[in-house]
């Protein structure tokens, strides 16, 4: 197995720009391993900002001030499309890596947890976004 430079390190936390909070916190992290660690705590906070903002749209849809028939179905169609977006995302950062990273197998934690990363900030903004927390 090929050790992991500085450079591939950075090559990997710099190539997306939703990962610049990982590579902030995961500064000065170079060993494999700890990068690993590091990447996953990350993922697991952004995992929680998700859930939490979640929540918070089911509850904008409740106290939206429709109709309870209109309540009912736009809670499910959110559940539902939630839940789809969690398949696809645990999809897509499982299965096409594994070959992506065939070359460097050693890369294929990291890279997953970066695609995670990546894909759970973007589902957090497009909460924040569509269900803001207040009426603006």
């Amino acid at each position: 197995m090929r050790p992991i430079t500085a450079v591939t390190i950075a090559m990997i936390l710099l190539s997306s720009t939703s990962t610049a909070r990982a590579q902030e916190h995961c500064r000065g992290t170079e060993a494999n391993d700890m990068l690993k660690e590091c990447l996953y705590r990350h993922y697991l906070a952004t995992d929680r900002h998700v859930a939490d903002a979640y929540k918070a749209a089911l509850v904008r849809v409740e106290t939206s001030g429709q109709s309870k028939a209109v309540i009912r179905d736009w809670t499910r169609v959110l559940q539902d499309t939630h839940g789809r977006w969690l398949a696809f995302r645990d999809a897509d950062c499982n299965r096409p890596i594994r070959f992506e990273m065939m070359q460097q197998p050693e890369l294929i934690g990291i890279m997953h947890l970066r695609c995670r990363i990546a894909l759970t900030d973007a589902r957090l903004n497009a909460l924040k976004t569509r269900y803001p927390k207040s009426a603006e």
